[in-house]
């Protein structure tokens, strides 16, 4: 789409798709901030000093109806062409009288050859294509060219003024992009992200232009927000793409151009099973060991029976201090051996990852085919012919290799977890890591365009295995194998950075890259020291790592991020149980940096099912969908407050309430209305008891479960009558632990636990019930609630809720047992409910009528709809509302 990078789809070079001309006139060539203000649009126009509301914007769309066609072709002229337009210097923007945006005096641009209707012209001519009645919208690389060729000539000379005019324009990017996220979902996928494409390589042209001079208000945006929509994925499904895959990249890249490349990018080679994968579990590469097939290279293959290495021997050298077994693979097909070599410290090596699934494991014997280790041996000596790695042997054939099929023992035992201990120096040590992945094998590199090779190594199953992240981490020089050679990473790397200077699509990519490079290497390598400044940082880059990845042995998480964290192994190994291993993972991590990043506590992914653990993530690769993108997950790390494990549980400082009931004057039970309905729970909420502010209590797993709900689902979860947060709160003694920063909190109680001596500090041992997010009510909210209140305090007071009460404590005098439902088929019992209802709806008239406050606050928080029902408020009023007893700022807890 537009001039997005074109991959080789099945060996051919995708096209430039069209998108369809639905504007109804050429853009007006005057104020691109005021456009929609003269199209009777004004609250989507970009004005000073005042930030875009989207709730505005939403609810105009909503008063004013307007149909799709109109939207889409309002927001293709004006943010499509008229964006092209105010780069290129052709809109009237500093010179027209109604520019809403600067001084017209201190900015004016520089005159060019050409008039603003020449630009014009150009512009149409050079994107517009006729196909017979048809008009469609196309730019390519020579069209983006003359564009930059173009914006490039009209900036002013001046260093201040030119200055200004890319803080001018950097802003109208930024209002158009969050214009993009606004616009209803129906409107047209190629619309949407022709726009985006623009915006997007006009972005890096600002940021490239000023260089070293970058102000800090011109920063990257991501465009591709919802690219890789249903339709999207539906193709790459059908490409091949595993639907975990699709959401990885989703939660990664935030490049439009990457996801443009990755949505054309072939992924049918070898041929996989997805149908059993979910959006966040690729099935496909799970291994069943007890059913592992050791393969060959090809089928019909008669090599023989498998070569096996001497286990006993393997043992011995890994007991030999700093030694590790090597191999030298010699002589052909049929009279092959496999030599096992103790290291030195000047043997040089290449060692090998790969995926399991592809078939070069084994894990009953140290063993492989014939077949196997002969195209082990020709990709490895093309190698080291390729970087001219000296031998101990003349033989470029024989040398010296690293796999762990044959070099680390297959049996449990001492010998393995040695063997495992080494791991780490295994793949430091190396010369060169080689990386076999069928899914890059099966294509050539030569023919791609190194954006699609680059996205292509970080969109492999390679980058979906666990042990792979380490081998990579820890590799000093990174080659993956293609179908006609081996690629180095690092050159990749250098080169594509090279091209970015050249390229506007390549910048654009960049930014996803160099992220991905980073999580691989950034780990070890002291070249990069400067980008892991603190221990949030390396925990961020540990978990983008780690999500979306998969191991077949669950246990050997915590030795995998203890290689990547330095941790002790040994002490990971050696715990009693394997189940155990996270929690010492988690132990040693603390220990190392003083802590962990506080707010651990909020991640909503499955914890660790033991006392004084259950804060505690079970695994960082696991991956549920939650209300956040899962890349949002990284932002957890970013935390400055670090909390200690301890006995108790997590040590951590957050502010907090104290959920109560609400307590009455009076001998009334606190719900004085029995029999009538009771509403779902779709949020609950509390009063300040010290400032009367109003807070919303919203459950994280109903509120993700309503967003794709059917009416009819909706229904049958109401029929469960299920009342979580209001369960909680009617314990009368439920806290609420609160970020300081984000509307994360968390629902709690106090936990007994065994501990029975006062806790220090006065501080809180809790146990986490529900996930939660807390937000204070607006002013209309709160006056809504707050009027609410007082009605339902008025009617409580009323003799109907008396006579209400005498009825129900009659009949339920005269049969202790009988069920609220039969009470309402009780002539009296129906007609008080009925009186209630009426008298609930009488005052809601009432102050309708008075109080026009009351009615915008209904309109603004409710809905025209919901004006009517606001009776049903009332009803509810004592199941739903509660106390709040704000705790110290610095609240000590102990969360378990």
């Amino acid at each position: 789409m537009e001039f997005s990078l074109s991959p080789f789809y099945q060996g051919k070079s995708s096209s430039v798709r069209r998108v369809p001309y639905l504007c109804k006139e050429r853009y007006d060539g005057s104020s691109w901030a005021s456009y929609p203000s003269r199209q009777g649009r004004a609250v989507f126009s970009l004005t000073e000093g005042v930030a875009f509301n989207q709730i505005e914007a939403i609810h105009f769309m909503r008063v004013n109806t307007i149909s799709l066609a109109e939207q889409e072709s309002f927001l293709q002229t004006w943010l499509y062409f008229g964006l092209i337009a105010e780069f290129l210097g052709a809109n009237s923007t500093f010179n027209s009288s109604d520019s809403d945006l600067v001084d017209n005096n201190s900015l004016s641009i520089s005159p060019t050859v050409m008039s603003a209707k020449d630009i014009f012209d150009i512009i149409y001519d050079t994107v517009l294509v006729q196909d017979g009645e048809s008009m469609f919208v196309v730019l390519d690389d020579a069209g983006l060219q003359k564009f930059v060729d173009i914006t490039v000539s009209s900036m002013p000379k001046e260093p201040e003024a030119q200055m200004a005019r890319y803080l001018h324009l950097n802003r109208c990017l930024a209002h158009a992009q969050v214009i993009l996220i606004t616009a209803p979902k129906d409107v047209s996928h190629n619309i949407r992200f022709s726009i985006a494409a623009v915006g997007e390589v006009f972005m890096s042209f600002i940021i490239i232009s000023l260089g070293p001079r970058n102000d800090p208000k011109v920063t990257a945006r991501p465009w591709a927000n919802h690219y890789l929509d249903d339709e999207v994925n539906l193709s790459m499904i059908q490409n091949g793409w595993c639907p975990s895959d699709i959401s990885r990249c989703m939660s990664l890249f935030s490049s439009f151009q990457s996801l443009n490349v990755i949505n054309k990018m072939d992924k049918s080679l070898p041929p996989r099973e997805h149908t059993s994968c979910t959006d966040f579990v690729c099935h496909a590469y799970q291994i069943n060991m007890d059913k592992y097939q050791v393969g060959h290279l090809g089928d019909g293959c008669e090599c023989g029976e498998t070569l096996v290495v001497d286990s006993e021997e393997l043992t011995r050298i890994l007991f030999q201090g700093d030694q590790i077994p090597l191999l030298r693979i010699v002589g052909g097909l049929q009279d092959m051996t496999i030599e096992l070599v103790e290291s030195t410290s000047d043997s040089k090596y290449i060692a090998i990852s790969h995926v399991w699934a592809d078939g070069l494991g084994n894990p009953f014997a140290n063993a492989l085919h014939r077949c196997k280790l002969l195209h082990l041996r020709e990709l490895v000596a093309a190698v080291a012919e390729k970087t001219n790695l000296e031998q101990d042997s003349r033989d470029i054939s024989a040398t010296l290799i690293w796999i762990d099929t044959l070099c680390c023992p297959a049996s449990d035992g001492e010998g393995k977890r040695k063997g495992i201990e080494k791991i780490y120096n295994v793949y430091e040590k190396a010369e060169h890591v080689l990386v076999l992945d069928s899914c890059l094998m099966s294509y050539a590199a030569e023919p791609q365009d190194i954006s699609e090779r680059a996205l292509r190594i970080f969109t492999s199953p390679w980058m979906r295995r666990l042990w792979t992240l380490q081998e990579g981490a820890l590799a000093k020089s990174l080659y993956f194998q293609f179908a006609d050679g081996a690629v180095s990473l690092q050159s990749l790397y250098t080169a594509f950075t090279q091209s970015m200077s050249r390229s506007l699509q390549h910048r654009c990519v960049g930014v996803d890259v160099i992220q991905e490079f980073f999580n691989i290497t950034g780990f070890f390598h002291a070249a990069l020291d400067h980008t892991l400044k603190s221990m949030p940082q390396n925990m961020a880059y540990l978990d983008r790592s780690l999500k979306f990845r998969g191991v077949s042995v669950p246990t050997d998480e915590p030795l995998c991020i203890g290689a990547l964290m330095r941790l002790d192994l040994r002490a990971i190994i050696n715990v009693e149980r394997k189940e155990d291993r996270m929690q010492m993972m988690w132990t040693l991590l603390a220990k190392k940096i003083g802590g962990l990043p506080a707010q651990v506590i909020f991640m909503e992914e499955h914890k660790i099912d033991a006392i004084g653990w259950r804060w505690a993530p079970s695994s960082l690769i696991q991956v549920e969908k939650g209300l956040l993108n899962p890349g949002s997950r990284g932002f957890r790390w970013a935390e400055s407050q670090l909390g200690m494990p301890t006995e108790r549980g997590f040590r951590v400082r957050y502010p907090g309430y104290c959920i109560t009931l609400e307590q009455y004057d009076d001998d009334r039970p606190r719900n004085p209305w029995p029999g009538l309905s009771r509403i779902s729970e779709s949020y609950a909420q509390f009063r300040d008891a010290q400032t009367g502010q109003w807070y919303c209590i919203v459950d994280k797993k109903h509120a993700l479960m309503v967003q794709s709900w059917t009416n009819e689902q909706e229904e049958e979860y109401n029929k469960l009558h299920l009342f979580p947060l209001h369960d909680l709160a009617d314990t009368n003694h439920s806290l609420i632990l609160m970020s300081s920063s984000t509307i994360d909190a968390m629902f709690v109680s106090p936990n007994s636990g065994t501990f029975k001596e006062p806790t220090e500090n006065g501080a809180l041992h809790i146990k986490t019930e529900r996930h939660i997010m807390v937000s204070p009510f607006g002013a209309l909210d709160g006056y809504l609630s707050d009027t609410i209140q007082k009605l339902a305090l008025r009617l409580r007071e009323d003799k109907l809720t008396d006579a209400h009460l005498d009825i129900f404590h009659r009949l339920k005098s005269n049969n202790s047992s009988e069920a609220l439902d039969k009470m309402h088929e009780d002539e009296d019992f129906k007609a008080s409910l009925q009186a209630l209802k009426q008298k609930m709806k009488d005052m809601i008239t009432e102050v309708i009528t008075e109080d026009k406050k009351f009615v915008q606050a209904v309109l603004a928080t409710l809905g025209e709809s919901s004006l009517a029902n606001v009776w049903v408020l009332i009803q509810n009023y004592f199941r739903h509302g509660y106390i709040g007893t704000k705790l110290s700022a610095d609240q000590v807890w102990f969360v378990d």
